[in-house]
């Protein structure tokens, strides 16, 4: 993977995580608690996905 590559899929992992962590603080808001819960899985797991490098 070339350095371009890497920060590429870094960068859209930052972003991935932002717009998840908004719709947990929307979710939170509205008092949905299940969308809350699939949002918290959402970035859970982007959140991981660098671990896997």
């Amino acid at each position: 993977m070339s350095i371009s590559q890497y920060a590429l899929f870094c960068l859209t992992v930052l972003i991935s995580l932002l717009i998840s962590l908004e719709r947990m603080g929307t979710a939170l808001d509205d008092a949905d608690i299940g969308s809350f819960c699939v949002w918290t899985c959402v970035a859970g797991t982007i959140a991981g996905l660098p671990t896997l490098l």
